[in-house]
C-alpha cells in the first residue's frame, strides 16, 4: 500500500505535456497583448514628450514648417555637413582602394618622411585610424619603413608615389567641384579654421564611439 500511494504521489510525464501544450497555446495572445501595452505606453510617452518645450533643432529638416525656432545645433549641423560634401571624394578614392585617411596619410609621406605619431599631429587624428590606415597601406607595398621602432619614420614606396600621381591627375577635378558647391568664401574660412587647430586631440574616451 505504502508503494501504491507512494506511486499515486508521483507525477505523470503526460500531465507535463498537457501543461506545456496549454501554456503554448496561450502564449501568442499573452505575447499580442503585452506588445500592445508596451506600443500604446510609448505612444502616450512620445506624446507627453512632444508636448515638452525644447531649445534643441537639428538643421536638415526636409519640411522647414516644423521648426520650431531658428537656431538649429551647430555641431550636429556640421557633422552632417561634413559627411554630405565628403561622400563623392570617399565614393572616387573608393575605386581606387584606398580610403580618406588612406589618401591624407599618402599626402603627408610625400612631403616628407615621418612617424605614426607624427601623423597623427598633422592630420589631427587618433593613433588607432592611423595605426589601421598605415597596416593597410604597407600591406599594399605603398608605404614601408626602415626600422620597427616605434618612432621609425614611414615613407612612400614607389608604388605609393605611382598611386598618388594617378590621383593628382583627377583631385582637382573633384576638389573645384567641391568649392563650387560650399563658395569660395565659406571654404576659404573653413581652411582658415582647420589651421588654427590645435596640433594633438583630447584623450580618447572608452565610451566614445564614432
Amino acid at each position: 500500500m505504502e508503494c501504491g500511494s507512494r506511486a499515486a504521489r508521483l507525477p505523470n510525464p503526460r500531465d507535463r505535456v498537457t501543461e506545456s501544450t496549454r501554456l503554448v497555446a496561450i502564449a501568442p495572445p499573452v505575447v499580442s497583448l503585452l506588445s500592445l501595452a508596451r506600443s500604446q505606453r510609448s505612444v502616450r510617452d512620445w506624446q507627453a514628450d512632444a508636448e515638452m518645450s525644447l531649445s534643441l533643432r537639428l538643421a536638415g529638416e526636409w519640411d522647414s514648417s516644423l521648426s520650431r525656432i531658428p537656431d538649429a545645433c551647430v555641431c550636429t549641423a556640421l557633422r552632417t555637413l561634413t559627411r554630405f560634401v565628403t561622400r563623392p571624394m570617399a565614393r572616387w578614392l573608393a575605386g581606387f582602394g584606398i580610403t580618406l585617411t588612406e589618401f591624407q596619410i599618402l599626402v603627408t609621406l610625400h612631403e616628407s618622411p615621418r612617424s605614426a605619431l607624427a601623423l597623427t599631429r598633422r592630420l589631427r587624428l587618433h593613433a588607432a585610424p592611423v595605426s589601421r590606415s598605415l597596416a593597410r597601406l604597407r600591406e599594399r607595398e605603398m608605404v614601408t619603413r626602415t626600422s620597427s621602432r616605434r618612432f621609425a619614420p614611414w615613407s612612400l614606396t614607389d608604388s605609393g608615389r605611382k598611386h598618388l600621381e594617378v590621383l593628382d591627375l583627377f583631385w582637382p577635378e573633384v576638389d573645384e567641384a567641391t568649392r563650387a558647391m560650399l563658395g569660395e568664401q565659406f571654404v576659404q574660412r573653413v581652411i582658415a579654421l582647420v589651421d588654427q587647430l590645435p596640433k594633438t586631440l583630447p584623450p580618447e574616451h572608452p565610451g566614445w564611439s564614432d
